[in-house]
């Protein structure tokens, strides 16, 4: 037992430090794009908010620390889903399409799902432009830890007016440079 707890402490405070060490990154996104930043972490039931931080935008979107975010319609969502085991993945996703079908939504079964997994895995971030709120736009991040496991996922939100759907690749291409500067980080091996 006593082996256990103390790697179970190490652990923990891995958890904390990685948290802590991107918040300069965090802040960065933030600052440079203007768009209002949540942090989530994986938990049984889904992926929940456990940072927020707001724009200086007029209009801002706030996520409330403790929200779970849907897997389906959010950025934040279909990174998690995409990045957990399909058998954990699969029973959540057949229940939010149960409470929540409607006509065009994507993806629509299981099959589509995988299809945009497939797509998401190998872009390495997920994005949405409306699909959960009209005029709503987002973009997450992977954050993997020590072990190269999903740590948490920084999402990039904003409104047609702070993150364009014309320009949304402009705001990926800067994400994705710094989340190569945050595995580099944790990660030396990774070239930046």
């Amino acid at each position: 037992l006593g082996e256990r707890a103390h790697a179970f402490g190490v652990n923990a405070l891995k958890r904390t430090d990685m948290l802590e060490l991107t918040q300069k990154y965090i802040t960065q996104i933030q600052q440079h794009l203007n768009c209002s930043i949540h942090v989530s972490k994986w938990f049984a039931d889904g992926a929940v908010v456990v940072q927020s931080l707001e724009s200086n935008h007029v209009f801002n979107i706030i996520t409330r620390v403790g929200s779970r975010m849907p897997l389906l319609k959010s950025a934040t969502g279909r990174l998690h889903a995409c990045l957990q085991p399909e058998y954990i993945i699969k029973p959540l996703l057949e229940k939010e399409w149960a409470s929540s079908a409607k006509a065009g939504q994507y993806p629509a079964n299981w099959e589509e799902f995988l299809q945009l997994k497939e797509k998401i895995l190998q872009q390495g971030y997920a994005s949405v432009t409306g699909d959960m709120m009209a005029g709503i736009h987002a973009v997450a991040i992977p954050v993997y830890n020590f072990s190269r496991q999903l740590d948490h996922v920084i999402t990039c939100i904003g409104t047609e007016d702070q993150l364009p759907a014309d320009q949304m690749q402009q705001a990926i291409d800067y994400l994705l440079g710094i989340q190569k500067q945050i595995d580099a980080l944790f990660n030396p091996q990774v070239a930046v």
